[in-house]
């Protein structure tokens, strides 16, 4: 039924956090927080988590874990006059410099300087009532409300500049406000009822004692109690009733009232402490063990501990009892002005001067100098028969506890002996203390057979051998003979004396840290270099590396017989039969040297190191050791979960599970003993707030609807876990719903950033876990929109769409008039060239004809005519002469036909000669001034391509003799690795580019291809009235 009842109070606690979250996030229905905090209230008391919450009254003051925080850690003063938790689950501090929130790791101050609120930064109360609101005393009456501070002052009634030091509620949800400003004179002090944003003013014209008033407090039947400078007020039915010294009181000075759970009423003077109980007083003083009779706050814890804040030092009451706080001066001296306990069980101590402070239980419990230890740094450990548990300290002695006491012995004036770092109990019952200044018997109390000489403890029972050996280990043979393992070899009692042990005299040399012996009868010695094991009397080594080099500083036989190996800086081993595994912290192992190893006897092992305790599950080890796994994980606990200082120390036995199944370690800060069975686990899931969003990193208030603006670059999320036991070890996820595919691993990050997010609805979520990993699932949300930029809204894109399909349409209409174009100017060329050619063939027929042909029939006519003058050898001879010249003729015409067909100078001269030769006969012809430079070599083209580029420049310089009418002409040919340029330039005409490319002048139609032949580029620019150029560009390497 109980476990059952647990559950309930698990789920109900987190449904009322998850719905503070809500009403946080979203400013909803109050009541309904109202509602959840009863419900909240219903688990604790039916679900019995308080016994897990609250601190242990079985413990003593000095071992909660106590926590401070002043301006070195961020407060921003260190009085701290009033502490409250909000519904919400922030914890907020009044302080002279004004009012803080803490998330558990940030302090967020608020202040004159940056809330207008404000009119002062003093604070001096702090009060959180049933509907979430959050109220504040400074010079005036200001409400926390959903991120907004409102001032309420004259026109609501109240005193716009007095001081509310002290706020009550009542069953009716009314406002009860203690006004105590300045002087009786001043008349800024009184009582003040608020409802509904109105005040009601009482005064001792309305019946109060006195009108300075301290405080104020409703109790179950609905009465109200008011502490005055001059005694007790009970406001009950609209009228006043006065309880002073007269009535049982012991001080008339009414400092503070409060109301138990079982309806008590007590009340703090400025002389004791009183309870108001079936209509008595009875005085609570210094005598009863106060720290101090004057009372400055009270509380009463979750298990009904009333806690008594004093003007010097803290109390407690534990079933009428009264304990002062002793060992923590800051608790000891100061005055406590302000009490909380959080709803995780924490109390939070504010103080006079000292900072804020903090008791909270730890998974440890701690012995050491405050509980009545003789030494702080504790080496050895050891359970008596009886249930004593021996401690030894160094320095110090040996201190024995029992039933809560501690009982210590000592050696007068030998700090020597005074050092313990071994103790053990032979069969006899004798105890045997290994001591810097050897091995000390002890028994009924006493130190045995030894006196002092010379200052120094000298121990007779072994002789004076006794006291040349550091005793480190001990162990007691079947045959009851004494071992002890000692700095100076292994040793054993024979004959009352102390002598080395005869199978080990060859390792005299060696420590000898631990003696075990396991199941089987062997008997283990972990040394400083290597172990080994006796077999009856036969001493053997171990053989095996990294076991046989290792300095082993304990030797554990676990609850299943398998041997575990504590080395210093070679990790931990285990021995089962005959295989060793050795773990490291490359393995996940905490740290590679322990001082000790326990089995825990509930499947984990305990190791103590200088970094601390740690455990690790035997299963993790076992599957490591058998191949199953290749990690382990350790389990670290240092001084977060109450241990003073992590370190632990090396002593025989520095750690042991006592009977009752609590396991205890030495550590350099007093005996540590926690039960593993029973672990002390924080089961409150969380509260998640999202504290900032920030948008181009500008700050945006999270609780009201955001649309992110186009053109953002980043949104970061900012967000806390509010639990205040170890913070920062708190765990995060979050997602972004609408662009995370799956949850993201914050670990302790408490941020997210995302960048360039898409335009779309978005919700952002985050679930926090607290340092014992119970996760609040549900968490806090956030939704908000990225808006997109006007060229990604839907008006925009059609509007664009419409602009493409008209751009596509006239683009389409534009391709095809070129196509026909460039067809047309296809047709056109191909008509020219066959009417060319068709031309040149008529004009070679021609100048065959008219030409050749006229020679040779002239040739012909004289031969014919030469034989009929055969016999006149004068007319033959001129006949003759004829025929030569008309036969010469028509060489000059075969050569001209052959000449305009094919240059034969290219295959003399070469292209450059030719071009030369060409450009000297237009030259010659037309009478142009022609400036040419022509830089080639005669292989810069391959097979035919210079013919083309011959006729290239042949047609530029037709077309400039047919159309241009220039005078002068520029040419230049030149030549690089990679290319041939031409530039012809002339002053003629000139004419408009657009004209001439419509009209597809054959000229520069047949340029172009002959130019595209040779895989060139050209470009024509010409002007009417001033001239054209031609630049030609010709790769040299083309395939």
């Amino acid at each position: 039924m109980r476990g059952w009842c647990r559950r309930i109070a698990s789920e109900l606690v987190s449904f009322s956090q998850n719905n503070k979250i809500m009403l946080y996030n979203n400013q909803k229905n109050i009541r309904g927080a109202a509602l959840c905090r009863a419900l909240f209230v219903i688990a604790l008391m039916f679900g019995g988590a308080a016994d897990s919450w609250a601190l242990d009254p079985r413990k003593a003051l000095t071992q909660y874990v106590h926590d401070v925080w002043t301006t070195t850690e961020g407060l921003p003063q260190d009085e701290v006059s009033a502490i409250v938790q909000d519904s919400i689950g922030y914890i907020w501090f009044g302080t002279q410099e004004g009012l803080v929130r803490f998330d558990g790791v940030n302090f967020t101050v608020f202040d004159s300087r940056n809330t207008e609120a404000f009119r002062t930064s003093f604070i001096h109360g702090l009060f959180a009532d049933s509907r979430g609101n959050l109220w504040i005393g400074a010079s005036g009456l200001l409400r926390y409300r959903a991120g907004k501070f409102d001032f309420f002052g004259k026109d609501n009634g109240l005193w716009p500049n007095a001081d509310v030091k002290r706020f009550s509620e009542d069953a009716a949800g009314n406002l009860w406000l203690g006004y105590s400003t300045g002087t009786e004179k001043d008349s800024i002090h009184g009582l003040v009822k608020f409802k509904d944003e109105q005040g009601q003013i009482f005064t001792t014209k309305d019946g109060l004692s006195a009108n300075p008033v301290k405080a104020t407090i409703s109790d179950k039947q609905g009465n109200l109690w008011i502490a005055t400078a001059n005694g007790l007020n009970l406001l009950r039915d609209g009228k006043f009733t006065h309880y002073t010294t007269a009535d049982g009181l012991s001080d008339n000075f009414i400092s503070t009232v409060y109301v138990d759970r079982a309806g008590n009423l007590w009340v703090g003077t400025g002389n004791g402490l009183n309870r108001f109980k079936d209509g008595q007083f009875t005085q609570f003083t210094t005598k009863q063990g106060l720290s101090n009779n004057y009372i400055r706050s009270l509380l009463e814890d979750r298990d009904g501990i009333l806690w008594v804040g004093t003007e010097n030092g803290l109390s407690r009451m534990v079933a009428g009892k009264i304990e002062t706080v002793k060992g923590i001066e800051e608790l000891e001296n100061d005055g406590i002005l302000a009490l909380l306990e959080d709803k995780e069980g924490s109390l939070w101590i504010g103080t006079d001067g000292s900072g804020l402070h903090r008791l909270r239980d730890g998974k440890f419990t701690v012995f050491g100098p405050p509980e009545g230890l003789l030494g702080a740094a504790v080496y050895a450990i050891f359970e008596a028969p009886d249930g004593r548990m021996l401690i030894g300290t160094n320095p110090g002695g040996l201190s024995v506890l029992s039933d809560g006491r501690v009982e210590t012995y000592s050696v007068a004036d030998d700090p020597f002996s005074n050092r313990v770092r071994m103790i053990a109990q032979d069969k006899s019952g004798v105890f045997w203390l290994g001591t810097r200044n050897g091995i000390i018997r002890f028994e009924d109390g006493r130190f045995k057979d030894g006196q002092f000489k010379d200052g120094r403890y000298q121990a007779h029972f072994f002789g004076a051998a006794m006291t040349q050996v550091f005793g480190r280990s001990f162990y007691e043979a079947r045959d009851q003979t004494l071992w002890f393992g000692t700095d100076a070899g292994l040793k054993q009692v024979v004959g009352g004396k102390i002598v080395p042990h005869p199978q080990f005299d060859a390792y005299r040399t060696k420590t000898i840290v631990d003696i075990l012996e396991d199941r089987s009868g062997r008997i283990w010695i972990g040394m400083n270099h290597g172990t080994g094991y006796f077999q009856g009397n036969v001493y053997t080594v171990y053989p095996t590396a990294p076991l046989s080099v290792s300095n082993v500083q304990d030797i554990h036989e676990d609850d299943d017989g398998v041997l575990w190996f504590a080395t210093w800086g070679r990790g931990l081993m285990r021995l089962k039969g005959d295989k060793l595994t050795t773990y490291t912290s490359k393995d996940g192992l905490f740290d590679d040297t322990q001082w000790a190893v326990l089995d825990d006897g509930v499947g984990n092992l305990w190791m103590g190191s200088n970094r601390g305790l740690f455990r690790v599950a035997k299963q993790e080890l076992d599957d490591f050791a058998e191949g199953r796994s290749n990690r382990i994980h350790s389990v670290v606990y240092g001084e977060a979960d109450g241990l003073r200082k992590s370190e632990t120390n090396q002593g025989k036995p520095s750690a042991l599970r006592a009977r009752d199944g609590r396991l205890w370690f030495s550590t350099t800060a007093g005996a540590v003993v926690i039960d593993p069975k029973n672990i002390r686990t924080n089961p409150v899931p969380p509260p998640v707030v999202l504290e900032k969003v920030l948008v181009d990193e500008q700050p945006i208030a999270p609780n009201i609807p955001l649309v992110i603006p186009p053109g953002a670059r980043s949104v970061e999320f900012r967000y806390a876990g509010l639990s205040f036991i170890q913070p920062k070890r708190m765990k995060y996820k979050y997602k972004l719903e609408g662009y995370d595919t799956h949850w993201i691993e914050a670990e302790t990050r408490r941020s997210a950033f995302y960048t360039n997010l898409p335009p779309g609805n978005y919700e952002f979520k985050v679930i926090a876990a607290n340092s014992d990993d119970v996760w609040n699932e549900q968490g806090t949300s956030f939704a908000f929109r990225a808006t997109a930029p006007f060229w990604q809204r839907w008006w925009f894109i059609g509007l664009s769409l419409l602009v493409i399909a008209g751009a596509a349409i006239l683009f389409y209409r534009w391709r095809v008039s070129t196509l026909e174009q460039e067809k047309l100017a296809q047709r056109r060329y191909a008509h020219r060239l066959i009417e060319s050619q068709e031309q040149e063939r008529k004009r070679i027929a021609a100048e065959l004809h008219d030409g050749l042909g006229q020679s040779l029939l002239v040739i012909k006519n004289r031969t014919i005519l030469g034989k009929k003058l055969a016999e006149d050898s004068d007319k033959v001879k001129a006949q003759l002469d004829e025929i030569s010249s008309a036969t010469g003729q028509a060489l000059d015409e075969v050569r001209s036909i052959a000449y305009n067909l094919r240059p034969y100078h290219l295959e003399r001269l070469g292209l450059q000669a030719s071009i030369e030769a060409m450009i000297e006969k237009v030259r010659e012809a037309t009478g142009i001034e022609i400036n040419a430079r022509v830089a080639l070599s005669d292989e810069v083209f391959a097979n035919d391509d210079d013919v083309t580029f011959y006729r290239v420049i042949q047609e530029c310089l037709n077309n400039i003799i047919k159309h241009a009418e220039a005078t002068a002409v520029e040419l230049n040919i030149v030549q690089t690795e990679t290319e041939v340029t031409a530039r012809i330039q002339d002053n003629g005409r000139g004419f408009a580019i657009t004209v001439e490319k419509q009209a597809g002048g054959f000229g520069l139609i047949g340029l172009a291809e002959r130019i595209r032949m040779l895989g060139g580029t050209h470009a024509i620019s010409s002007e009417a009235g001033k001239g054209t150029a031609v630049t030609i560009n010709i790769p040299r390497d083309r395939e």
